[in-house]
């Protein structure tokens, strides 16, 4: 149990770890590879006409592609800060005064020919605790730098951000220094240190990481297996972005409402809810979304929250809760990528508690199906945006987006992937740096965080993602996941599956 603690703790699995380890910035003028080509990563291309938007050689093609609106709202909103209000979107003055807000988002616009300073989040040494706990499991952590660095190198090499080249800076984040507090300090060294416009992400999102975004005034992108909740969003609704997710309160009642249309919950049925308590944005969901859509329907249940995702204590507690008031499904807001799920598995199967599961993205449902006790996950049925999370790599096709990514972090370094599993990391960084450039690119005029977001609300469902079906940008909301599959363990296959064909999400 100590070794399944420290896996927890350090929230493997794209989940939330920190440090303020110093770092250098890294810059290179190296090419990125050409003839790539394909259907590419949307925004890596050029986004004028006619040019393909594949990776590779920006060569002729069929695509329109005439840009995404002129960049509304350029710098001059009012922000208030502790340090007083500026015109110019935070300049000379954040939420936080220790935080030094230069040449990023709270400082002046940057001009073509100007670097703009990207803040890559990186997991260091998540292969070895991973190993640890599972001799021989195929999951792998990618090399974040390198993966990130090919990007960067791609990019440069074809014209930057409307002249603007990327310049990186690489933050490592030890797998075995966790927590939400931990994650937020490693933010807050990083802008203090380096100054970027942007931090760009693979780790779950948390409220530390939303409240460095929010006082820092520093745009934030995010692609993880866990995004926020409604809550964590709307404390930095013009900084914090997961572009290619849903938010865990729309995975909810994604979830629930199709198990209630289904008729696979009704009043007859008792719900087992189990949350944890490390970060306040597991019990809002619990208490904003899940409990609501419940008592809307008459159906009873049963919430348990545990201290964190390792109280395997409180897990043992909670199945027998759950089973002496005769819970028939259980649903989950927890974090660590499907770690807690498969050791409640493991504590229900002692038991001979066997409900159904109603799982989705956050709960990674391809990895807790191979990992958790097998009576356990034939019971597992869902809903979800991500292949990566959600399905064996063989139970859905790659696509020519995903495909690209993966062509081009061999062509890079050598890299060996075959596939998307092959590295938990890779085609994260694939969206991140597509998404940012794609939006970037739109933007007419100075580059700073207002004249972004402006391009980033106008996009609509232009973008074509890498890790998830489809996404909207428009609208209110700061995650972008728009399509969903059914998806529940069959045996046929031995394995949790897609059981359904993409819709959109109503």
């Amino acid at each position: 149990m100590k070794r399944w603690a420290t896996l927890l703790a350090c929230a493997v699995l794209t989940a939330a770890c920190g440090t303020t380890v110093p770092r250098t910035g890294l810059s290179s003028s190296a090419g990125g590879a050409d003839g790539l080509g394909g259907a590419g990563l949307g925004g890596l291309g050029t986004v004028t006409t006619p040019v393909t938007s594949g990776v590779g050689a920006a060569t002729p093609g069929a695509g329109t592609g005439t840009g995404i609106g002129t960049g509304v709202g350029s710098g001059t909103a009012t922000v208030t800060a502790q340090g007083g209000t500026s015109t110019t979107l935070g300049t000379g003055s954040t939420q936080d005064a220790t935080i030094a807000a230069q040449s990023g988002p709270s400082g002046t616009p940057i001009p073509a020919g100007g670097d703009i300073k990207v803040a890559f989040f990186y997991v260091d040494g998540g292969n070895q605790v991973l190993s640890s706990v599972f001799p021989g499991t195929s999951v792998s952590f990618g090399n974040g730098q390198d993966e990130a660095q090919s990007l960067v190198n791609y990019v440069n090499a074809h014209g930057g951000i409307n002249g603007r080249d990327l310049k990186p800076y690489y933050i490592p984040i030890e797998a075995t220094n966790s927590g939400n507090t931990a994650l937020q300090e490693a933010c807050l060294g990083a802008v203090e240190d380096d100054h970027p416009f942007v931090i760009l992400s693979i780790f779950n999102v948390s409220e530390g990481l939303a409240a460095c975004a929010s006082q820092t005034h520093t745009l934030f992108l995010d692609v993880a297996l866990g995004a926020g909740d409604n809550t964590i969003y709307n404390t930095a609704p013009n900084y914090l972005f997961t572009p290619t997710q849903i938010s865990r309160d729309a995975e909810q009642q994604l979830i629930l409402g199709l198990a209630h249309a289904e008729g696979r919950i009704t009043p007859k049925t008792r719900i087992g809810i189990l949350s944890e308590s490390d970060d306040p944005m597991y019990g809002h969901v619990v208490t904003n979304s899940i409990e609501p859509l419940l008592k809307s329907w008459g159906i009873p249940y049963d919430a348990q929250s545990l201290e964190n995702g390792a109280d395997t204590s409180g897990m043992s507690s909670a199945v027998l809760k759950f089973k002496t008031t005769n819970v028939s499904a259980v649903v989950f807001s927890l974090g660590s990528g499907g770690i807690p799920e498969v050791l409640f598995m493991d504590a229900a199967a002692e038991q001979a508690f066997i409900p159904a599961y109603l799982m989705g993205d956050s709960t990674d449902t391809s990895f807790v199906g191979s990992s958790g006790s097998a009576s356990e996950v034939e019971r597992i049925w869902g809903a979800g945006t991500m292949p990566l999370a959600n399905v064996a790599t063989g139970q859905y096709a790659t696509t020519p987006n995903e495909q690209a990514c993966i062509t081009l972090m061999n062509a890079s370094f050598d890299a060996g992937y075959r596939d998307r599993g092959t590295s938990l990391t890779a085609t994260l960084y694939c969206d991140l740096v597509d998404v940012f450039v794609a939006v970037g690119k739109a933007v007419q005029g100075p580059l700073d965080t207002a004249s972004w977001v402006a391009a980033y609300r106008g996009f609509g469902t232009r973008y074509s993602p890498v890790t998830t079906f489809a996404t909207d940008f428009s609208g209110a909301a700061n995650y972008g996941a728009s399509e969903y599959r059914e998806l529940s363990w069959q045996a046929a296959c031995a394995c949790v599956t897609y059981t359904s064909p993409i819709r959109p999400i109503g």
